[in-house]
């Protein structure tokens, strides 16, 4: 696997609509389709690094979240792919 020249960037916007910081994201390529189930099993999800350090928008703005957020964004040949692994503990 090998990290893609081009970058995905975006802007972190407040609820106000202000901008609030700059993201740069880098996609990264793949030669090995992922099965598209639903389930974050397949070798990739383990040999490339997850995004992490997401902010919250509620209820505190800005702040770190509270849950374990992981995101991935990859590509093949004729797919990009994006993959979220958003853990929650709480029970109710």
């Amino acid at each position: 696997m090998r990290r893609l020249a081009c970058t995905l960037i975006g802007c972190l916007m407040a609820s106000g609509g202000e901008a609030i910081a700059q993201v740069v994201v880098t996609a990264t390529r793949i030669t090995t389709p992922i099965k598209i189930d639903g389930r974050l099993d397949d070798a990739v999800y383990r040999e490339v690094a997850p995004l992490t350090g997401f902010i919250q928008q509620e209820p505190e703005e800005g702040q770190p979240v509270t849950e374990r957020t992981e995101a991935w964004v990859l590509f093949d040949a004729d797919n990009i792919y994006i993959a979220c692994r958003c853990v929650h503990h709480r029970c109710y």
